[in-house]
């Protein structure tokens, strides 16, 4: 997801503050990444265009013969899947397999914990994930954020404006916090405070208090930021976007496939769990039913 643009400007930084004429100013660098998975989000207010990294002329250079192509894939185990999911990424026409793999994938979950819906837009996701606050069980507490600048800057912000809770609701981490507490950790909301929000993180196994935290909108046309806003860094988890979700490992998922407008989108989407299908639990046997 590194730009070309933010290529260029790291390898500049290197080579003028080390005074050297080498790439990276003769720094090591190693550099990791899928180029089948999403594109570089464009940041115009940075003249970023979002182009990938791999076609600036100094990465061409840099990395002409040094390279090493990974093969292994750790997140899924099944062989129908991963052709499936490597299919779909590439972009190539789908096997008749992998073709009806996916119509058979197209059902719904058996009963078990909420699946995550993974959307293409953010619009989607917040028009669904405010359904899913109304139905779910309990009063909602409303946080307004503190807000400066102008309107169409705050637009770009990754906390809204407004945020509304339930306990027990799931969220998503918005910032880094530490090197624990990341942007993108996944949690349930155990506490509502007027100046705090509790927040019980399954991979950490222990409650956060959460405080509001400043987000800006820096313009690299004007030199400055260009609007603030402070707000808790976290959002409802019902849905969320297949960018916010890449690099995540998800047990249930929904893909909402209507708005798809990026390459990479949906293999990112069907990647993020590691099962078509979760084993059930194996079932007791009569004679086993009958001693108990």
């Amino acid at each position: 997801m590194l730009s070309l643009k933010l290529f260029d400007t790291l390898e500049y930084i290197c080579r003028h503050t080390r005074k050297h004429k080498k790439y990276f100013g003769s720094l090591q660098v190693i550099v990791i990444g899928d180029f089948f998975q999403l594109p570089p989000v464009p940041d115009l207010l940075k003249g970023d265009k979002g182009q990938y990294c791999f076609l600036s002329e100094k990465f061409q250079n840099i990395f002409q013969k040094h390279f090493v192509v990974l093969t292994d894939v750790l997140r899924q185990t099944e062989v129908d899947f991963i052709t499936c999911i490597n299919e779909v990424s590439k972009g190539t026409l789908l096997s008749e397999e992998s073709l009806a793999l996916l119509q058979r994938m197209k059902r719904p979950l058996p009963p078990g914990p909420p699946p995550v819906r993974l959307c293409a837009k953010k619009f989607d996701c917040d028009v669904f994930n405010a359904s899913k606050l109304f139905d779910f069980p309990g009063e909602a507490k409303c946080y307004a954020a503190e807000d400066s600048g102008e309107k169409k800057y705050l637009n770009n912000m990754p906390v809204p404006d407004i945020l509304h809770l339930k306990l027990n609701c799931p969220v998503l981490l918005l910032k880094n916090l530490s090197d624990h507490l990341v942007n993108g950790l996944k949690g349930k909301v155990t506490g509502l405070a007027n100046d705090e929000v509790s927040v019980y993180f399954e991979s950490l196994s222990k409650d956060i208090k959460i405080k509001p935290e400043t987000f800006t909108v820096y313009s690299a046309l004007k030199e400055q930021v260009v609007a603030t806003r402070i707000q808790f860094p976290i959002s409802l988890a019902f849905s969320m976007t297949i960018h916010k979700a890449q690099g995540l490992t998800l047990d249930r998922i929904e893909v909402d496939g209507d708005n798809i407008f990026s390459a990479g989108q949906l293999g990112v989407a069907i990647g993020r769990t590691t099962k078509k299908k979760k084993p059930s639990p194996p079932k007791l046997s009569s004679k086993v039913c009958a001693k108990a």
